[in-house]
C-alpha cells in the first residue's frame, strides 16, 4: 500500500469531492528532503488507517447536502417515480456519473475498459 503525502491527499479529496479539508493528519516522514519519497518508504500502522479513514468519512459527509438522494449524487433520476411505479433505466445516467468521477480520479479521459471495470 503507497501513504500519500498530506498534501497529496488533501488535493485528492478536493479533487475528486470539492471539499477542502482542513484537518489534521499523521505527520509527514521526510527522506532525502521529500515527503513524497518518505510516504513510498514508510510502512502504515494500523492506528494511522483508522485515522485516514475517519477523515475520509468526514470529507464524504461533508461532500453531501443532509438528505440528498442519489438522484442529487448523480445528476439524474436513477430512482423510480414513486407515484408511477414505473422503473428507470438508470444505466446510462450511472455510466454518465462513472466517466466524470473516473476522469476526475485518473486525471485523464476515462476509457471503455474503465467505465466496465
Amino acid at each position: 500500500m503507497h501513504r500519500l503525502a498530506a498534501v497529496e491527499w488533501r488535493t485528492a479529496a478536493e479533487d475528486l469531492t470539492g471539499v477542502v479539508h482542513g484537518g489534521s493528519l499523521s505527520d509527514d516522514f521526510v527522506l532525502h528532503g521529500f515527503t513524497s519519497v518518505g510516504a513510498a518508504e514508510v510502512s502504515v500502522a494500523p492506528l494511522e488507517i483508522e485515522v485516514i479513514e475517519a477523515v475520509a468519512w468526514d470529507v464524504a459527509d461533508a461532500s453531501l447536502p443532509e438528505g440528498a438522494s442519489p438522484d442529487d449524487l448523480l445528476g439524474c433520476q436513477v430512482s423510480p417515480d414513486l407515484g408511477t411505479g414505473d422503473p428507470i433505466d438508470a444505466e446510462p445516467c450511472v455510466r454518465a456519473f462513472a466517466v466524470r468521477c473516473l476522469t476526475r480520479a485518473f486525471r485523464r479521459p476515462a476509457t471503455r475498459a474503465d467505465v466496465e471495470q
